[in-house]
């Protein structure tokens, strides 16, 4: 049996070849079952089709999905092709992504070794006994390993907060769910989302931080050496950057700058340590990660962006605040030109929204255990 495949990596294709064989091995007439079930997935109609094919010498799976089609041949195939050389899911050159030290920077002008932020691609295993996980998602930085051109059929996606993105009919986003703070939130394909009609929930994605570029005035480098020299950024719990002085012009200034940028200030008034120290204020960022995000990209403090650099791993994905935005507008657009980005964590931030470079074949490969746990689900992406 020949079997030639377009995966990139001689270990995917090694357990390509001892799916085949062993399905060879079994009785011709036994179908074996697709690895998880899938909306619009083929298991049943499979017969049906390879009694119209007939015993193709070339057979070609356009869209692997969960290989239903394939996997339930009834006899050995002698060429086999199963579509998605590259392997990668795909963005617009023109998408914004989100770097180690919180600048963005267009899809198209990526490169190898480049530092961008990311997270993980899963929560930790589950508790004993318990649905619960022991560790949820936390942010990581993780380095571009592979970034190719190539064109693909596409969708422009358009959210509820104004957010568009345009991305590949298989490219996958983080979502699913509409409760404040929730964590279950599962990854989802662009071609299989929806918009809300009448009674039908429509899709959403996690929204993780706004698209915020540096504000290049007066006010905005003071304000960067202000948090330089007097502030902090904690996760104790949850994300908060604040800095504290001595009531007088500077803290007056400071407040001002701040809310008539449109932040949300909490002030404090520690009590003296000494009856002769000066009276001194607290100004705090209220809105957690996301304005916490947008302070720092706004000002660039670099102290504090460096501190963010060091300490993301130890910061959770999940913001208290309302994080799902829902899809409202889906244009399909045919075939376009996208940028093809594989990183370590293989996930990186587009647009603010929470992205996945990765197919099912290498989630397979990294982590088998999880795949089956997810799969035994009713219908996975």
């Amino acid at each position: 049996m020949a079997v030639i495949l377009a995966y990139r990596t001689s270990s995917a294709r090694q357990d390509t070849i001892m799916i085949q064989d062993k399905r060879h091995s079994m009785d011709t007439n036994s179908i074996v079952r697709a690895p998880f079930p899938y909306a619009g997935g083929k298991s049943r109609v499979a017969p049906v089709i390879w009694q119209r094919f007939g015993d193709v010498e070339n057979f070609v799976e356009p869209f692997a999905g969960s290989l239903a089609v394939l996997l339930a041949r009834p006899t050995p195939g002698r060429i086999e092709t199963v579509n998605d050389a590259d392997a990668l899911l795909c963005v617009g050159p023109s998408t914004r992504m989100l770097r180690s030290d919180l600048r963005w920077i267009n899809a198209g002008d990526v490169r190898v070794s480049d530092e961008l932020i990311g997270f993980d691609e899963s929560n930790g295993e589950a508790r004993e006994g318990l649905r619960a996980q022991k560790h949820y998602r936390h942010w990581c930085n993780t380095i571009v390993t592979a970034v190719r051109t190539i064109k693909k059929p596409c969708y422009r996606l358009t959210f509820s907060d104004g957010t568009t993105v345009v991305a590949s009919s298989d490219h996958q986003w983080l979502g699913g769910s509409h409760k404040s703070g929730s964590r279950g939130w599962r990854w989802q394909r662009t071609g299989s989302m929806v918009i809300p009609c009448g009674n039908r929930r429509g899709s959403s994605a996690l929204k993780l931080c706004d698209v915020t570029e540096h504000e290049d005035t007066y006010e905005s480098g003071w304000m960067s050496g202000f948090y330089d020299g007097e502030g902090n950024l904690v996760n104790a719990p949850g994300w908060r950057i604040g800095v504290s002085q001595k009531v007088g012009h500077e803290s007056e200034r400071a407040d001002y700058i701040l809310r008539s940028r449109g932040y949300n200030i909490r002030r404090a008034t520690p009590k003296k340590n000494m009856p002769h120290h000066k009276d001194q204020v607290q100004l705090y960022v209220n809105g957690g990660m996301r304005e916490t995000l947008r302070c720092l990209m706004q000002f660039r403090p670099e102290r504090l962006i460096r501190k963010l650099h060091d300490m993301v791993d130890k910061m959770s994905l999940y913001a208290r605040s309302h994080q799902a935005v829902t899809l409202v507008g889906k244009e399909y657009l045919g075939d376009q030109e996208v940028v093809a980005i594989e990183t370590t964590s293989h996930t990186y931030v587009a647009e603010g929204l929470a992205s996945h470079n990765c197919n099912f074949w290498r989630a397979v490969k990294q982590d088998p255990v999880a795949v089956v746990e997810w799969a035994d689900w009713p219908v996975s992406e």
